[in-house]
């Protein structure tokens, strides 16, 4: 199938055709395009997938060769335009000036009460549960991440657990404001009851590489703000 930049640029034009036209079905684009029925699906399946799109309920339109309706779909409430973004930003620089003005203490705690906020949304039972097993743990961590749309799993190391997250859901404004980051680790802390490093951090242009990357066995970085 197409190298990784072609797919980011087709499934853009999706979303930008999206953003403009209320529906559409594999077929129109291939007509507008020029790209197969197949190649189209499968980018429409991939934006499905991360979230970005939904699939119209009983749709209803011209039929394909099969005799079926064509499947159409639309922005998926998370990908429609909105200021979100822009809001979250400026809320963002606001919290993390003032904390960096009250001096390193500060900023940590306002990233630390963020991330307990964030694992407050859990429901009641996951977020006082307190599992003995390392591997519960984390894979409770996992599926909650994963509801938040994190595409997140875990593997064994040899220094410990690694934690790799292939979808970041504030791709929107984590170029500008990269203590999302340490939100992320800090909340991975606090579900899995792990000390853990970013030791690596995924390129949201080229898609390499693949994950962010949260390594257990090694001291978090002295200052809150730092990025590897």
């Amino acid at each position: 199938m197409s190298d990784q930049p072609s797919e980011l640029s087709t499934r853009q034009r999706i979303l930008a055709y999206l953003a403009e036209h209320h529906s559409v079905s594999a077929p129109i684009l291939s007509r507008t395009w020029g790209l197969t029925p197949a190649d189209i699906r499968y980018h429409l399946n991939g934006l499905f997938h991360d979230g970005l799109i939904d699939r119209i309920p009983n749709s209803i339109g011209s039929a394909s060769r099969t005799g079926r309706p064509e499947q159409y779909y639309r922005l998926s409430a998370a990908a429609a335009p909105n200021n979100l973004a822009v809001l979250c930003g400026a809320l963002l620089s606001i919290l993390l000036a003032n904390g960096i003005e009250g001096g390193e203490t500060e900023a940590n705690r306002l990233l630390q009460a963020a991330a307990t906020s964030l694992k407050s949304t859990l429901t009641p039972a996951q977020a006082s549960a307190a599992p003995t097993s390392a591997v519960t743990r984390l894979s409770q961590a996992i599926e909650a991440l994963n509801r938040w749309n994190y595409r997140a799993r875990w593997e064994a190391g040899k220094s410990g657990p690694r934690l790799l997250l292939h979808r970041c859901p504030y791709a929107a404004i984590v170029n500008d404001h990269p203590e999302i980051c340490i939100i992320d680790r800090l909340l991975l802390e606090k579900l899995t009851g792990i000390s853990l490093q970013q030791t690596a951090r995924m390129n949201l242009v080229t898609g390499k590489p693949p994950a962010c990357v949260f390594t257990a066995g090694s001291q978090p970085p002295a200052h809150p703000l730092s990025m590897p």
